[in-house]
């Protein structure tokens, strides 16, 4: 019998989420949209999440199970991209769900029109205690080349730092895969090996994903090795920036010592951490101090007092968006010339 390869794979890393995994897996075989593999990946639950992903193999053909030892969502997702068949991939997360009945639809239906779109993000609404809360989103969209698709993806403007709310074409993943190393913002520290490997992506108005806010969530505990996954994504976010056209690499090295100074003292008031890990992790991946000028000119003042200000969101984004403001004077300039 001929194998019928689904249009869409839809990957769901799942650990310790009981209580909500029911609703996340109903609101996706709820879907108007049918052609599609549900890939469930049980991340060694401790719980009965995976008698549950078992009894909806009975319910669904379209169901797959995965039963693998814990190793985290990265690793979970990684299992899941390797057995995926279909030409777009998406993410759910388990507690999560998928709200309007037509998201999939009106979104595949998109991407079938426009063979241009390597990436499409649909807009999120977040639930507290069952209540939803819509952000406010741009018009659609489309998003061209790597630089720009870097740019926006970074700050948040419009592209989002998840994996969930998009849908991706398969090539995406062909050599990609998320780091199992990381336990925070695994999404985001991929950016810039998407953004290298797509050249367009389009900003959908249609449909929503349900981001349901937890306090017990993997992303609400705090942990020293948090702390150390998210100094690596910044730092890469700045390597890849330094490279960009008409970035000079001074800002970006010195603004790496700056999210090291911040990290220092995050480490030191909130939890002890193995401090010869952490300066090896540091001797490793920051630049030579002799490419970084620590002088106290009004530059440095200028940053070091944002940061104290606004802290390493704020600060880091403000950043970029200065570098952003740059470009885009410099470019205005060249093109009057």
């Amino acid at each position: 019998m001929e194998m019928i390869t689904p249009l869409l794979s839809i990957i769901v890393p799942i650990y310790n989420v009981e209580k909500y995994l029911a609703r996340c897996i109903d609101s996706i075989l709820a879907q108007s949209f049918s052609d599609f593999e549900l890939i469930l990946v049980d991340d060694g639950s401790p719980d009965n999440c995976g008698k549950i992903c078992d009894e909806y193999v009975e319910k669904d053909s379209r169901v797959i199970v995965i039963h693998k030892e814990n190793g985290g969502v990265s690793s979970a997702r990684n299992r899941g991209l390797d057995i995926a068949k279909g030409e777009y991939i998406t993410f759910v997360d388990s507690d999560d769900l998928i709200g309007s009945n037509t998201t999939f639809e009106d979104n595949i239906n998109i991407l079938k029109r426009n063979s241009q779109i390597d990436i499409l993000q649909y807009p999120i609404y977040y639930i507290f205690n069952q209540t939803e809360i819509k952000k406010t989103f741009p018009s659609s969209q489309y998003i061209y080349g790597e630089r720009d698709l870097f740019l926006n993806w970074y700050t948040s403007k419009p592209i989002t730092g998840y994996v969930w709310d998009k849908i991706f074409k398969r090539k995406i993943f062909d050599k990609i895969r998320f780091p199992e190393n990381i336990q925070l913002a695994e999404d985001s520290y991929c950016i810039v090996d998407f953004v290298k490997t797509a050249n367009c992506l389009y900003v959908s108005e249609l449909g929503y994903y349900g981001y349901c806010q937890r306090a017990d969530s993997a992303v609400a505990r705090f942990s020293p090795k948090k702390c150390l996954d998210l100094l690596m994504g910044k730092l890469r976010f700045f390597k890849f920036l330094s490279t960009l056209n008409n970035v000079e690499s001074e800002y970006c090295h010195y603004f790496f010592y700056l999210y090291k100074a911040y990290l220092d003292t995050l480490i030191s008031f909130r939890k002890k951490i193995d401090l010869n890990e952490y300066l090896n992790f540091i001797e490793t991946h920051l630049p030579p101090k002799q490419s970084v000028r620590l002088d106290s000119n009004l530059k440095n003042k200028f940053w070091y007092l944002l940061f104290s200000i606004f802290g390493i969101k704020g600060t880091s984004k403000l950043y970029v968006n200065f570098v952003l403001l740059r470009l885009k004077v410099k470019d205005k300039l060249q093109r009057q010339a």
